[in-house]
């Protein structure tokens, strides 16, 4: 294949600006690969609103044409970032995109999707991980449209410094697929209890782990369960070469 790249960069007060396109297709027919165009344009830019914080705007679009096809993708995308007072994270995204094909049938789709992620520190030796998200297809022309919704929460707690280490989880996440004439939720939970050192065998590691899963099988078989497992591990650090 051939062809270009130009990329541009420039700060502006506080954003950085940005943009670049691509363009490539086969040099040699022969080959046997697809007669295929694509180009590729985006532009953007980050604002800084303090040292440990900034938010990302941008647009995307993609074309692919060639003798069987003329795809095309539009996107919108932000994220933003910023850090927590004790330690840790938190970062939001957005995307929401359209894609299309003038040479397909029942190609048209929007998705839509968005997520979350913290992670923060607390008093006590204690760091908890948040995070959500959701993501939506449509099938625009067939008028059906797919949708995960999932959520997790995870707590570490060193209740004694490098000796014994509590993880609580937690989760749910539910699909609901018109395209495929599915739906399910499931919820969870697992608590995991580490001995980082077990008295007698040196640097060992002992870990228990209790785990509880509840399914809802809705459509299309209106259908539950619920999934129950124990597991027992033990690590020891080994020196395998002298």
């Amino acid at each position: 294949r051939k062809g270009f790249a130009v990329d541009l960069a420039r700060p502006v007060l506080r954003w950085k600006a940005f943009a670049n396109y691509r363009r490539e297709r086969p040099e040699d027919a022969s080959s046997g690969a697809p007669p295929v165009t694509a180009e590729r344009m985006s532009a953007g830019a980050t604002f800084s609103l303090n040292q440990d914080s900034w938010v990302s705007p941008s647009i995307i679009r993609i074309r692919q044409t060639g003798s069987q096809t003329d795809f095309t993708q539009t996107r919108l995308a932000t994220e933003f970032t910023a850090s927590e007072p004790m330690g840790g994270r938190t970062t939001a995204r957005f995307d929401v995109g359209t894609f299309d094909d003038e040479k397909g049938v029942n190609v048209k789709r929007r998705v839509l999707a968005g997520s979350v992620v913290s992670m923060r520190r607390h008093p006590g030796r204690v760091t908890s991980t948040i995070s959500g998200g959701i993501e939506r297809d449509e099938n625009r022309d067939l008028h059906l449209r797919d949708m995960t919704i999932q959520g997790t929460l995870e707590v570490r707690w060193e209740a004694s410094p490098s000796r014994l280490l509590v993880t609580p989880f937690l989760s749910y996440i539910s699909r609901d697929y018109e395209l495929q004439g599915r739906s399910e939720d499931r919820a969870g939970g697992r608590l995991q209890i580490s001995f980082l050192r077990v008295p007698g065998l040196g640097d060992a590691a002992l870990s228990i782990q209790g785990r509880v899963e509840r399914i809802w099988r809705l459509i299309p078989e209106g259908t539950h369960d619920t999934d129950e497992a124990v597991e027992v591990s033990l690590g020891k650090r080994i020196s395998i070469l002298p």
